[in-house]
């Protein structure tokens, strides 16, 4: 009776629901996302107008808040970088998609080139 269409009402309600769902699903405080996000805003602007990396001191200054805040800040920051290990890394040869995954790190692997020379050094003193 109205002659709304069903598109004008419906895509603010998904949208909607669809950010509350993922609202839901971020484990981190919007102030902590709020205060993540004004830190870098500033050192993304102070390291633009100076040319090199910023110092805390100055972000400090720049969000016009003292040492022991910003701190704070930093330290509830640290914990906001999370990313999937299936997300794409970067592409190869074109043969195949690197994902994160493939590319971490195994600290307690023994890495192949120290197998080599463990194995060229045992050799080297067992023939001497």
């Amino acid at each position: 009776d109205r002659k709304v269409k069903f598109e004008t009402y419906c895509a603010p309600r998904i949208r909607g629901a669809i950010l509350d769902e993922l609202r839901s699903m971020d484990w981190v405080p919007r102030l902590v996302r709020h205060r993540t996000s004004k830190v870098e805003g500033a050192r993304q602007k102070i390291e633009m107008e100076i040319g090199r990396k910023a110092t805390d001191e100055e972000i400090a200054e720049k969000l016009e808040v003292d040492k022991e805040e910003f701190i704070k800040y930093k330290r509830d920051s640290s914990a906001v970088s999370v990313t999937s290990i299936t997300r794409k890394c970067y592409q190869s040869d074109g043969s195949r998609e690197l994902r994160e995954i493939d590319v971490i790190r195994d600290e307690n692997q023994t890495s192949p080139v120290k197998i080599i020379q463990r194995s060229d050094l045992k050799d080297l003193m067992t023939k001497g």
